[in-house]
């Protein structure tokens, strides 16, 4: 789940991402001691999200006349 969780890309609109990484390094979560009360059993663990991550995107640009291959680098 953790890879998923850092590949996704969601503009414009609020997501519990950061929520759900915080979850998945708790070690009850891990060893699979997941329940109803979970969420509050953990609360203190969950109060403090870490801060976004700036992701960057590689773009490649392909330029017909020169028939070069350049690329840029948006964040």
């Amino acid at each position: 789940m953790t890879v998923p969780l850092n590949e996704l890309v969601i503009s414009g609109v609020p997501t519990t991402t950061q929520y759900h990484e915080m979850i998945l390094e708790i070690e009850d979560f891990v060893n699979g001691n997941v329940d109803t009360g979970f969420i509050p059993k953990h609360a203190d663990q969950l109060t403090d999200p870490p801060p976004p991550k700036t992701r960057s995107l590689q773009l490649y640009f392909f330029d017909a006349p020169s028939s070069e291959l350049t690329s840029s680098c948006i964040r």
